[in-house]
């Protein structure tokens, strides 16, 4: 921590200071004892050209990033400080690993080894030291779930004589530190390339190393992302045959889409029935490009009045959408008394055995799509008058 005193011209005194984490300082010291950073700083004092450059504390940088050596102490230190202290937070996996990165520069490598979940605690104290004791030494921690096979009495027992300890993870939070949870979604970001090659077999396959397996996964990914990216252009090209522009003015008359509040606010029926727009409401005001002002109505006062212009559709005026209202005597027994106006066209429908004559009847307080075919015996004797003359003779024309 370094602080600075200044004088100001009222005679106040102020002090500044500046805290420095001291991770920097303990990289710096360990970089001197890093085989390959050392030779990557010899480089940058001949002056060869390259993404490594030294910083103005003397610390090894690639591209503004510190490289961190290969010390297990001080990288574990380094994720422990952001991933458990009280400043950090755990601010999650992914944010987390961002934030080291735009700072960091780590060089690591993950050996994995495919095994089945029927596998018996003894085969895999097997493999343990096959594969882990033997190519890397004792560890000095595991991390684990809480599987019976890893908290019986013969699986701790075996770790407390070889000195390693144990941590097992909880239900709510399945990785206990931050760099297996990395490691961990790094795996399985590889698995789901392999998936379609390897399916059902991963116990019968060969060790798969982090290395050969990233180089491989890097080259798959990288035809998935050209792959993806040539079917996103070719969706846009078809989006953009059907985009227009779109503009009201104020006065219009619109719908308001109202599909997004379905779970907020009912209108009028739920379900399949909910209406997708609602309206007519009047556009009082432009607010920017997108955005437009409209004069909702009393019961709608619990939403908020600007609306972007996605969620309006434009009403075109048109006379037939008016109706007027008339008068209808209702019944006693809540039904009411339709009466013919005149008879639209006529027809003979022919059966097997005999023929049908029938009429299209214009009913009172409806529209021409509303009329009916109707038989014209039954009409003819109940509505007499619509058959006399000459209204009958030219079809009612």
């Amino acid at each position: 921590m370094n602080t600075q005193l200044s004088v100001t011209d009222g005679g106040l005194i102020l002090a500044k200071l500046r805290a420095k984490p001291m991770f920097l300082q303990e990289i710096c010291e360990a970089q001197k004892g890093d085989k390959e950073l050392q030779a990557k700083i010899t480089q940058c004092e001949a002056g060869i050209e390259s993404d490594f450059q030294i910083g103005s504390d003397g610390c090894l940088m690639f591209q503004d990033r510190i490289c961190v050596p290969k010390d297990d102490e001080l990288i574990q230190k380094i994720l422990h400080e952001a991933h458990s202290s009280c400043m950090s937070i755990h601010p999650g996996s992914v944010k987390m690993y961002k934030d080291l990165k735009k700072m960091y520069w780590l060089t690591k490598s993950a050996h994995f080894r495919p095994v089945s979940t029927d596998y018996p605690l003894v085969k895999l104290a097997n493999l343990y030291v096959f594969e882990i004791v033997r190519l890397h030494k004792i560890p000095l921690s595991i991390i684990s779930d809480r599987d019976p096979r890893f908290t019986s009495r013969f699986w701790k027992k075996l770790q407390e004589a070889l000195r390693t300890k144990l941590n097992f993870s909880t239900a709510f939070h399945l990785q206990t530190d931050g760099q297996s949870e990395r490691v961990i979604q790094i795996l399985e970001d590889m698995l789901q390339c392999c998936v379609l090659k390897l399916q059902g077999s991963w116990e019968r396959e060969n060790q798969i190393h982090g290395v050969d397996l990233f180089r491989e996964t890097e080259e798959k990914v990288k035809v998935i992302r050209d792959c993806l990216k040539a079917a996103s252009n070719r969706q846009k090209f078809y989006a953009d045959l059907k985009w227009k522009e779109i503009e009201f003015q104020v006065s219009d008359k619109v719908f308001l889409k109202v599909s997004l509040w379905k779970k907020v606010l009912k209108f009028v029926r739920k379900g399949k029935l909910s209406p997708l727009f609602i309206g007519l409401y009047e556009i009082t005001e432009r607010i920017g490009l997108v955005a437009y002002h409209l004069a909702l109505p009393f019961e709608l006062e619990r939403i908020h009045d600007v609306f972007h212009i996605y969620m309006l559709c434009h009403y075109r005026s048109d006379p037939l959408h008016v109706i007027v209202q008339t008068e209808v005597e209702i019944q006693p027994d809540m039904t009411y008394g339709k009466a013919p106006v005149k008879i639209l066209d006529q027809e003979v429908e022919k059966l097997r055995n005999k023929s049908i004559a029938l009429v299209k009847v214009l009913w009172q307080r409806h529209g021409v799509e509303q009329a009916t075919w109707e038989p014209e015996e039954a009409m003819r004797n109940q509505y007499p008058n619509l058959f006399t003359g000459k209204i009958f003779g030219d079809k009612n024309s």
